[in-house]
């Protein structure tokens, strides 16, 4: 049976962010994907293996990570989630709740390209990284 590109989503998020199970990212990931991401350096992550490298840094960092997709917008082969990560900073002990969008696109199972949108801004400032400048 064929999974849709939504149902591909969900497992994506459900899998690698709330579980933690990285061998999602062979299963789901083509191997010639590019994810532009503005919060990664430099900027696009290329290979199955670079993220596999940023989602263990990322549950490395945060003690409870989790996902939580609030809603999806699927169109062929495209699909468009808004969500909301939570988590608690492990250097700081402090907690984040943050949200993000990111845009998919899905081909014979896999995913053949990505762009995320998170807001890190608020991430930085939550975990005490930043001060909000007062105007």
């Amino acid at each position: 049976m064929t999974s849709s590109p939504e149902q591909l989503v969900r497992k994506w998020f459900e899998d690698i962010w709330n579980h933690h199970r990285l061998e999602t990212i062979d299963e789901l990931m083509d191997e010639t994907c590019v994810i532009h991401d503005p919060g990664t350096i430099p900027g696009d992550i290329r290979r199955p293996a670079d993220f596999r490298a940023i989602a263990t840094a990322l549950h490395d960092a945060f003690s409870d990570l989790h996902v939580e997709i609030e809603d999806v917008l699927a169109v062929g082969e495209q699909v468009v989630i808004r969500c909301l990560v939570t988590g608690t900073a492990r250097a700081t002990k402090r907690p984040i709740h943050i949200g993000g969008m990111a845009w998919g696109r899905w081909h014979n199972g896999k995913l053949v390209e990505g762009w995320n949108n998170f807001d890190l801004l608020s991430m930085y400032e939550q975990i005490g990284a930043l001060e909000r400048p007062s105007i």
